[in-house]
């Protein structure tokens, strides 16, 4: 049998707690947001999204190649 530790980002557990159902909800959601802002070039949008950073531009660089190139950190590697 498998255990699995689930936990949140900080940024999620301030506002969901323990409801992880309703937490993954509101991720999906933001995620749909943030690619939908995306497009447009809501770049204000971008930068202020409560979605984590790294995760954030790694998405941008998935579904736009085009238009936002992934730059990494000594820290964030």
């Amino acid at each position: 049998m498998w255990l699995i530790q689930v936990s949140l980002s900080k940024t999620y557990e301030k506002v969901y707690g323990k409801d992880y159902e309703g937490a993954f909800i509101a991720i999906k959601k933001d995620i749909v947001e943030l690619l939908d802002k995306a497009a447009d070039k809501d770049y204000e949008y971008l930068k202020h999204c409560r979605i984590n950073s790294s995760y954030r531009y790694k998405l941008l660089a998935i579904y736009y190649p085009d238009d936002y190139f992934p730059v990494c950190t000594k820290s964030a590697l």
